[in-house]
């Protein structure tokens, strides 16, 4: 700006940092996460008050004025309305704005299809600067489920998984990827 002006800059807040992955009810969150959200101008925090999803910063602004937007990004297990059959007793993970898959060459599984993420698993998010050229990714405990050959019994193996975001999957040759990991064991074989 050549010279100092009055006017409004509004700033769109996700409504994932509000607990709605969409607005309406075809995804929600397995459970709540209250996401902090940071607002500077100009190295002084500003007060947040939303309105329709937006906040509004009303002030003069100048040449070098700056914004300074921060929020936390958890990681969420995403459930989808019991209406799309083919979804129901699957998770989904979300970090931030972005979903995650489960792909091949990143887990050791015989089928990724019969991976089984606990409610309660503990996830962590690393950083991985080597991986599809740097990315973020989910790690934590899984099960990996299989019918016994003898009395079709559903046996569980834990083992570790690694999510990667869905933008990222399919560079690494041909094989199978989800989205949709069990959560209900009515699911298996589905």
């Amino acid at each position: 700006l050549q010279n100092s002006e009055e006017f409004t800059i509004a700033i769109r807040i996700p409504g994932w940092t509000q607990n709605r992955p969409v607005p309406s009810d075809l995804y929600s969150y397995l459970n709540e996460i209250n996401t902090s959200i940071n607002l500077e101008v100009n190295g002084e925090p500003v007060n947040i008050t939303q309105k329709k999803g937006f906040v509004h910063i009303y002030r003069k602004w100048g040449d070098g004025d700056t914004i300074e937007f921060e929020m936390t990004m958890p990681i969420r297990r995403v459930v989808a309305h019991e209406k799309v059959k083919n979804n129901n007793g699957r998770i989904a993970l979300e970090r931030g704005p972005i979903v995650y898959c489960v792909e091949w060459p990143d887990n050791n599984v015989e089928n990724i299809f019969n991976l089984f993420l606990d409610d309660n698993a503990e996830l962590s998010s690393t950083f991985r600067e080597n991986l599809l050229n740097g990315i973020v990714t989910i790690t934590g405990s899984i099960n990996f489920l299989q019918k016994s050959k003898n009395d079709n019994q559903i046996q569980k193996d834990e083992t570790e998984f690694l999510a990667i975001p869905y933008y990222a999957w399919a560079n690494r040759g041909k094989g199978d990827m989800t989205i949709w990991m069990l959560r209900d064991l009515k699911a298996f074989g589905k």
